[in-house]
């Protein structure tokens, strides 16, 4: 007797059931229509393995390499690519009046994992999201390119400092 009082009273009401779906459909596709598109580069980057090498204290190849230093050296190396040096330098060599806050909020680094062991990997990811496909790619590029040459100028720095110190 309880199902069919169920049943009739779902079916006086199956107009107003069936126009408020249509009202919920209906608003979930303007927002999904309203919601912005953007497309995200990527880009893989692999430090050598010499200045992994010698941030872990193993100069040499046969030397043992300590892990807790090459760790340090791949924070540093990721906090780098996300500094606001090497967003600035992206900036100007983009010339498109883009602000740097913009640009940093739509750039991510992260060390990349290893799938099956789930241990880190010394490759750096760095992911830019833009409006346009071929505009996320000039900038994952140009901020690839800065913060390489953003690190070369650092490490040559560093030489030139501990050579004046020698001489």
């Amino acid at each position: 007797m309880e199902f069919w009082t169920i049943y009739r009273a779902i079916r006086r009401s199956k107009w107003l059931i069936l126009l408020s779906a249509a009202l919920t459909v209906g608003a979930a596709m303007c927002g999904y229509r309203m919601l912005p598109t953007f497309y995200q580069a990527t880009v893989v980057m692999m430090p050598s393995q010499a200045v992994l090498r010698d941030a872990a204290g193993g100069g040499d190849p046969g030397q043992p390499v300590d892990v807790s230093r090459m760790d340090a050296q791949m924070s540093t190396l990721l906090g780098m690519a996300q500094s606001r040096a090497v967003c600035a330098r992206a900036v100007n060599e983009l010339g498109l009046g883009m602000s740097l806050a913009a640009l940093q909020r739509n750039v991510k680094v992260e060390q990349v994992l290893d799938t099956q062991a789930h241990t880190p990997t010394t490759l750096i990811r760095l992911q830019v999201q833009a409006n346009s496909p071929g505009m996320s790619v000039v900038m994952a590029n140009a901020v690839a390119e800065s913060f390489r040459d953003f690190y070369k100028d650092v490490s040559h720095r560093e030489a030139v400092d501990n050579r004046r110190f020698l001489d």
